[in-house]
């Protein structure tokens, strides 16, 4: 079968405006998930701070953060002096024994906001002491939907190679216009 200029422009188009449908669609979802993230201080009016020095329940911060509700994506807002803490996010086993010297990540600026992954995460102050003084939480974060499950993957689907060879030129274009769309819509995401 024979395909004219114009019916292959017309199957182009269609996919090129199909592409620019999907990546607005895309991005006003992440739009949403951004403005949809909660910002949590945590230890609430008290704090990252260490329990014993201040005169708080040693378990002040893990009761804080099981009166909360976490998703993944939300924000902690870990506030302290950074002259006498830290933020370390650890593993399971080094939360448990207060161990500093494995951390996954470390904050220290004294403002951090630190970006909930699914699942659970553990945090504790690196300063000696500290966190054996009970200046350690973890926190628990269900997937966006609400439920215990990661939140879903893309996956990367093929292209039939007889779909795949069809006007490069429009295609690029039509790619061009997809990526500055996206690029475009991160800046506004950021300075917003």
């Amino acid at each position: 079968m024979q395909h004219f200029p114009v019916a292959k422009m017309a199957r182009g188009s269609s996919a090129c405006s199909m592409a620019m449908a999907m990546a607005v669609v895309m991005l006003l979802a992440m739009a949403m998930a951004v403005n949809a993230s909660s910002v949590h201080m945590v230890g609430g009016t008290n704090k990252w701070n260490t329990p014993s020095v201040n005169d708080l329940p040693t378990d002040y911060l893990q009761t804080w953060a099981n009166n909360q509700t976490f998703v993944t994506g939300d924000i902690l807002n870990f506030v302290y002096t950074n002259t006498l803490h830290d933020v370390l996010v650890v593993s399971n086993s080094s939360y448990s024994s207060c161990s500093t010297s494995v951390p996954l990540k470390t904050y220290t600026t004294g403002n951090d906001s630190v970006i909930v992954p699914f699942d659970v995460s553990y945090y504790i102050c690196g300063t000696f002491g500290h966190c054996d003084g009970g200046q350690k939480m973890f926190v628990t974060a269900t997937s966006p939907g609400g439920g215990t499950s990661p939140p879903p993957v893309a996956t990367p689907t093929t292209t039939p190679a007889s779909t795949a060879h069809r006007d490069r030129n429009l295609a690029a274009s039509c790619g061009f216009v997809v990526v500055a769309l996206v690029a475009s819509s991160f800046v506004v995401l950021l300075t917003s």
